[in-house]
This record gives structure tokens, sequence and C-alpha cells, in this order.
């Protein structure tokens, strides 16, 4: 649902006046920011923080019997606005609200459901470290995983890469998944095994709530670029210390949220595979203080587990867009 430039400027007179604080659905963020414009205001944001203009909360997660709400914040002066994202997880999944204030006088300028925000930018931050880290002539994908994080990033990957393959890899039959995402995007979406998969890839994606590695380090080829997205607790790990021990560069998006929550790399570290100060951020890399890759043969891996300094930026620039 997209406003009327009637209901616009009434949008832009209460705001104004400071009479109202609006709630905007997922239906109405859905395809209202486009690839090009969630990676640039990532970048803008991830070069802030590293200027030191911007800071950003870890996650912080408390639970009672079958549910658990976790909230994270984050301030950014470039867009005039902080932020916090709260959600709850329970057997049914996720619920996902953001609050946008203002930095100019505090103030609640809106809400967001933020499921589909949460899909763009999780995608979206791969995308920008697989622009500094992935080789430039990658085609082949593996995605490990068919929920809603490893559809968005099939769909969002081919928008910045002239992939000429996608290989899917899961427990369950993805021939579905693979058949819808093959018509959306062009390019010809397969179910694979992890070996064979692996055996091609230049890019690897995953996507899963494995608790466990979910390949073994020897199925690294030269040249991969890795980013590992799904695990978020300290007790799993997709990446094991052995494959983390393979690759040369690894790149994060916050060292203390990584040291919070990042399991990959506090596995590794506690087993002897990682040291904390081999890590370097994304930040960093944008601002040109590091380089995401070297040489066409190194390995590189990005772990993300989420911040809100992607969610302030991408629901300041979704806030933007529906309010002038």
């Amino acid at each position: 649902m997209r406003h009327t430039p009637r209901q616009a400027s009434s949008e832009r007179r209460e705001r104004a006046t400071g009479r109202v604080m609006r709630h905007y659905s997922d239906d109405q963020l859905k395809d209202l920011i486009s690839v090009p414009e969630a990676v640039a205001a990532l970048e803008a944001a991830f070069a802030a923080y590293a200027r030191g203009e911007a800071t950003a909360q870890p996650r912080f997660t408390i639970g009672s019997g079958k549910v658990e709400i976790s909230t994270m914040s984050a301030i950014l002066p470039p867009a005039r606005c902080c932020a916090a994202k709260v959600y709850t997880r329970m057997e049914s999944g996720y619920s996902f609200v953001v609050l946008l204030f203002s930095l100019e006088d505090g103030r609640i300028l809106a809400t967001f459901d933020a499921g589909e925000l949460t899909k763009l930018r999780t995608a979206a931050v791969s995308g920008l470290a697989a622009r500094y880290m992935a080789r430039h002539d990658a085609r082949r994908l593996v995605v490990f995983g068919s929920g809603s994080q490893a559809r968005a990033h099939v769909a969002l990957l081919p928008k910045m890469f002239k992939l000429e393959h996608i290989d899917v890899v899961c427990r369950s039959d993805a021939r579905a998944f693979c058949e819808r995402a093959t018509e959306e995007t062009g390019v010809c979406v397969t179910q694979a095994r992890a070996e064979e998969a692996l055996s091609r890839a230049d890019m690897i994606v995953t996507a899963t709530s494995s608790v466990t590695p979910l390949f073994r380090a020897e199925l690294l080829r030269e040249g991969m670029f890795i980013a590992a997205i799904g695990s978020a607790v300290p007790t799993a790990a997709e990446i094991g210390p052995d494959t983390i021990r393979r690759c040369d560069r690894i790149v994060v998006e916050a060292i203390d949220h990584a040291e919070h929550e990042g399991g990959d790399l506090i596995q590794a570290v506690d087993a002897g595979a990682l040291r904390w100060d081999r890590v370097l951020t994304l930040g960093d890399i944008v601002v040109g203080r590091a380089v995401g890759r070297a040489s066409d043969r190194e390995i590189t891996l990005f772990k993300s587990v989420g911040t809100a300094l992607e969610d302030v930026a991408v629901a300041a620039l979704a806030y933007e867009k529906l309010t002038s």
C-alpha cells in the first residue's frame, strides 16, 4: 500500500507540528527500498560507525517459559535518527518492531513492523560485505537454508553480482523454492548436496538455525567468500573452528557484538583456531583502513550477528521515503 500525494502532504504537516506518530506495516514497507538504496544506506552507516560518529548497543535477550524478548539500539547522527528494535521469539517464529526517534528533539517519529526491514538489511549487509570481500568475477552462489533469510539473499545477490547459478542446500525438499527463485531472479537455482555445491562455489551464504557446522573445512576452495548469518548466540556455530582457521580474512559488523553472540567465532577462539586481534570490522573496510580481500586466492569470511545500526539506517531511509 502506497501513500497518495494528499496523504504524504498531510503527513508532512503533521510531522512539522509534532502532532502524530504513525505506524507502518510490512505491507507498506515491502519493496519500498531498492537494493542499491539499502546497500548505500548501510555503507554510509558503517562508515559513520568507523569514524566514531555513530554508536550501537549489542542485543540483550531475556526469556521466560516459551518466549524470549530481545532489544537492541543505535544512534546514527548523519541520518538525524536513533532507533530501538524490539522483538519476540516463540516456537511460532519472530515478531519485530522498530521505534524511530528524532535526534533533533528526541520525539518518536514512527514505528515499523520490521519483518521486511530485517530481511532487507540482513541481506543488504551481506551484499555490502561481498562487494568488498568476494571476487568480482564470482559467478556461483551456494545458499544453505530455505527460510526467509535464504530467500532474501537469493533475491538480492544476483542484483549485485553477475551470478550464473545458485545452489540451495537444505534438509527439506526445496524444489518449489528453487523454481520460484529461478523465475524471480532469472538465474538458474537448483537444490544440491553440500559436497557437490561447494566443489563449484565462489560465494557461500549460511542462513540456517543449525547449532553445529554445516560443512567440513576441506571442502572450501581458494577464493571463496562466506557470509555466515544464521546464528547469533554463543552456543551455535554454522561455521566450524577448522573452517575459520582456513580463512585468510575475517570481518564482523562490530567486535563487541561478535564477542557477545558470534558463536562461530567464539567457539573458534575457545578452540585456539582464532584470535580476536585477527578480526576486522566492516566499517574499517568501508573507510579504507583495512582491505576485505588482498588476492583472488584468499578465503574470506563475513560473520554477521546483526546490529541495530543496520535497523536505524534502513528505518530512517524508509521514513524519509514515506513522508517526502
